[in-house]
């Protein structure tokens, strides 16, 4: 008798410790969200537990299907996994106490192939970055970021993975360094616009030309903006210092075959009012691109 009480006993506290491993699973269609938390239709508490079939749409998530996600107190904390319609893997991403929190993976629901490759850490992305071309799987951008800033170095290729674009020294969320892709040419220091920045156009039979150079020195207009159509004809041209207009070194002259466009001072002053205004309300810092440059010089 005494051996089948203490049998009995010991089915009992392995019952138990079985029900305390196991990880309880609801239907979303059974979840509801209340300030923030998940619960579980008929409790007062969050859930803890895992919720299958989860809509990817509510957890901002840009691929169609469901996802199976491990949630803690009403929070999701573990891994989520999403799928699409057809079942292959969309989505995976780590969480700790509702925060994104490690590795996060995104392939394409087409071909399969990774898209993206994240890493959190509490809610901010620090780690590396790096983006993929989903129809090769080439990597086309790799950047550095630190407690949700871009620190370190950032880089991109064209979509062969081949053909370097752009390669950029991150300090707080300034760039120092050069962006190349088709329509434009750009360099930076600290953040701001520095050297001559390009912009370029192409003809009818897709062959590119450039459309125009504006000089910067400091995140401040400094040097000739020039302008060209497409046979290469001199458009516009204006020179500057510290922002300011300036004239032509040698004004009157022709260029090549083109006549100077000469400023003046209405126009400078107009101009100048657009920067100092576009600059007040997005800061010292915001850069100024080609299009916006040569729009305002045409409006004034």
């Amino acid at each position: 008798m005494k051996t089948l009480k203490l049998f009995s006993a010991i089915l009992i506290g392995f019952g138990a410790l079985t029900l305390q491993g196991c990880t309880s699973e609801v239907d979303a269609a059974k979840i509801y969200t209340r300030d923030g938390l998940i619960y579980k239709v008929g409790d007062d508490s969050p859930f803890s537990g895992r919720v299958m079939r989860y809509q990817v749409n509510v957890l901002d998530t840009y691929n169609l299907g469901t996802c199976t996600l491990d949630v803690k107190k009403g929070l999701v904390d573990g891994k989520l996994v999403c799928t699409s319609n057809e079942g292959s893997k969309t989505t995976e991403a780590e969480f700790t106490a509702g925060k994104k929190s490690g590795l996060e993976r995104v392939w394409d629901a087409k071909s399969g192939k990774l898209k993206s490759s994240i890493e959190w850490k509490a809610g901010l992305q620090h780690g590396l970055e790096q983006r993929f071309n989903p129809e090769n799987g080439k990597l086309i951008a790799s950047t550095e970021w630190e407690g949700g800033r871009k620190n370190g170095v950032g880089k991109t290729w064209d979509a062969t993975g081949e053909t370097l674009q752009s390669e950029l020294q991150w300090k707080n969320d300034k760039k120092t360094g050069y962006e190349n892709t088709e329509r434009y040419s750009m360099n930076y220091r600290d953040g701001r616009q520095d050297g001559v920045q390009k912009r370029f156009g192409f003809r009818g039979d897709g062959s590119r030309y450039l459309e125009s150079e504006v000089s910067f020195k400091d995140g401040l207009f400094d040097g000739p903006t020039r302008s060209w159509d497409e046979a290469g004809k001199l458009v516009t041209e204006r020179f500057y210092k510290n922002n300011v207009e300036v004239p032509k070194p040698q004004e009157g002259l022709s260029q090549g075959n083109s006549e100077y466009v000469t400023g003046n001072p209405t126009t400078d002053a107009c101009v100048e009012l657009k920067v100092n205004a576009y600059r007040k309300e997005k800061g010292r810092d915001a850069a100024i691109n080609h299009d916006q440059m040569i729009d305002w010089i045409n409006r004034c």
